[in-house]
């Protein structure tokens, strides 16, 4: 646990970039609502277009985050929004619609098309089990663009399988833990939610049948929390396993070379 009060550290260090990431998170939980009210679904929460691009940008922030880390790049402090590099930019785009792609094809055929085979729904739950269970290893991938900005070898979906059993005990240890944080972090928003009502102050704060003030504020934090915790927090507790366990399946051939 240390370790991870160590990253939150680490990461809200930089006071004038945290505030700048709240503002984002401001921004975002006010574009995503008035899209969902705008599209006739005012109760959907992050499920929209607006949200899609937020979670783009911030992944591509994320990536230049590490970077910095990684690299020592300004003390491994959190980036100003114009140091993110082009080649950060469309290198993450590029890694996001790969792997995109590898996830819809796996959702179609072993989802999808195997409940209309077999119309054994417990089938397609196994499947998307072991997609979920996959799933945290790509942070790994990541990891290793935002060490080399190299995208070679990072598009080969074999490498998920290789890192699953030497880095597996360490990710699910970390994994588990932020799934802990995040949902405290729920409770406390719950429990926020139910003293406003209990003290009459969210009926107050309705502006209109769609759209009220308590919600903003509270989504606000929220967002905030998602940003800090999973964009940022998380992927930097995984360094220590990157560089221990993943970097040499993942960068083989470059360091391989460097050593040469």
């Amino acid at each position: 646990m240390t370790g991870i009060i160590d990253s939150y550290k680490k990461v809200l260090n930089n006071k004038k970039i945290n505030i700048y990431i709240f503002l984002i998170a401001i921004l975002w939980t006010i574009l995503s609502t008035v899209n969902n009210i705008l599209i006739g679904k005012p109760e959907n929460f992050k499920q929209n277009g607006v949200d899609f691009i937020f979670n783009i940008l911030l992944g591509i922030y994320s990536i230049q985050f590490l970077r910095n880390v990684i690299n020592n790049i300004n003390f491994g402090e959190l980036p100003s929004f114009n140091e993110i590099r082009a080649k950060t930019f469309w290198g993450t785009i590029l890694l996001n619609i790969v792997w995109g792609i590898y996830a819809f094809i796996y959702l179609i055929f072993f989802v999808f098309a195997l409940y209309i085979m077999t119309h054994v729904l417990a089938l397609s739950v196994i499947a998307i089990l072991v997609l979920l269970f996959i799933s945290p290893f790509i942070y790994y991938i990541y990891i290793a663009f935002a060490d080399k900005l190299k995208l070679k070898r990072l598009f080969n979906i074999a490498l998920i399988f290789k890192l699953i059993k030497p880095t597996f005990k360490q990710t699910y240890i970390k994994l588990l833990s932020f799934i802990g944080i995040s949902v405290a972090l729920i409770a406390i928003y719950v429990a926020f939610y139910i003293l406003f009502e209990l003290l009459n102050i969210y009926d107050i704060a309705q502006i209109n049948i769609n759209f009220n003030l308590i919600d903003i504020i509270l989504d606000s934090i929220a967002c905030y929390c998602l940003i800090i915790t999973w964009y940022l927090v998380f992927p930097y507790t995984l360094l220590d396993t990157y560089f221990e366990k993943a970097r040499s399946i993942l960068l083989e051939e470059d360091i391989n070379g460097t050593n040469d």
